[in-house]
């Protein structure tokens, strides 16, 4: 293995001279290995060198047990670990040669679009980020340093990558696919199309008369209460006594403890809703309790807060022409129907 990054430093994409010296790892106690402030060098890369103290760090953060590395001394462990340090130390050193940065509003950006921190809609939840830094022990610096390292590697290969020269073949395909032309012959079927406006309510209720069945529409009634950190315990911050107190609340649902000895417990009072119907200019709480109408007690997170709701009742109506925003949408299934109808015919 050691010989392997003596070769590797010898290519042009390295650059570097490799030099490794022997360490006497038998003769040191391990305990002492873990916390000596010896900082020979082990290694050294051009004019870069590597102490011993930086390898022991690197040995504390690599996450290997003392025992484990007792026990693999004659099984080549530490060049392992040493070679772990090595490749590590030079991905650090083409990155500072080559100058790659990556700015603060990247990072940012990088955070925002990570799927681990995004809710069913893909907005970014900050308390998804505060949750996932206090479960794994992390702060919000040491987090965005380990991040901020990994974009600067893989900007390093993408660059170095860049540099590949594309096979002609594929270079005359994309050609050929960006340049070509095409002549398309078409008809436009709008004028063909019963007009929205032309549709009476007579032929609104017969279609609804004939579809009855299918076209009811869900009405609910739920209570929800909204809950975030000023409101639970009187702060702003998303700190482990906000969540304890989530997890309590997860809890006396799985316990079936009711909706209102809960609002009560944590002394929010409740938002009550009767006869929603949903529409796309309802608010999103409102509508994304609708989608979950077939869970009808449960909390879940939207934006910065925590929602906790109950359905209470649903039912199933005709829908009713005189609301505005029913008639709308049977009259657009009403003119999808004659779209499909006049379409099956051609």
């Amino acid at each position: 293995m050691i010989s392997s990054f003596r070769n590797f430093a010898k290519t042009k994409f390295a650059g570097l001279l490799v030099f490794i010296m022997i360490i006497p790892f038998v003769f040191w106690g391990m305990g002492s290995m873990f916390s000596s402030g010896n900082t020979n060098t082990i290694a050294k890369i051009n004019k870069e060198n590597i102490s011993t103290q930086e390898f022991i760090d690197f040995l504390n953060k690599s996450g290997v047990p003392q025992n484990t590395i007792k026990e693999n001394l004659n099984n080549n462990i530490i060049e392992e670990l040493l070679s772990g340090l090595i490749s590590t130390t030079l991905l650090e050193l083409e990155v500072k040669d080559y100058d790659l940065i990556i700015s603060e509003d990247t990072l940012f950006r990088k955070i925002k679009n990570n799927k681990n921190f995004l809710d069913e809609e893909g907005k970014f939840q900050r308390i998804k980020y505060e949750k996932f830094l206090l479960e794994n022990n992390q702060s919000a610096p040491a987090f965005e340093l380990r991040l901020r390292g990994r974009e600067l590697q893989k900007n390093l290969f993408d660059y170095i990558g860049a540099g590949t020269v594309s096979p002609e073949f594929l270079v005359k395909k994309l050609y050929v696919e960006e340049t070509k032309k095409l002549q398309i012959d078409f008809i436009n079927l709008k004028n063909f199309y019963t007009k929205k406006e032309n549709i009476t309510d007579n032929v609104l209720k017969e279609f609804l008369e004939n579809n009855k069945d299918q076209l009811k529409i869900e009405y609910l009634d739920f209570d929800y209460a909204i809950i975030n950190p000023k409101n639970l315990i009187g702060l702003d911050d998303f700190n482990q006594a906000f969540f304890d107190k989530i997890d309590q609340i997860e809890i006396d649902i799985s316990n079936d403890v009711s909706f209102e000895t809960i609002v009560s417990n944590i002394n929010i009072k409740p938002v009550v809703i009767n006869n929603f119907k949903f529409s796309e200019n309802k608010n999103s709480i409102e509508k994304k309790i609708f989608d979950l109408r077939n869970n009808s007690f449960d909390i879940f997170e939207i934006g910065d807060d925590y929602v906790l709701y109950k359905i209470n009742n649903i039912e199933k109506k005709k829908p009713d022409l005189s609301d505005s925003q029913t008639k709308k949408e049977v009259i657009d299934l009403v003119a999808q129907k004659n779209k499909f109808e006049f379409n099956n015919d051609l």
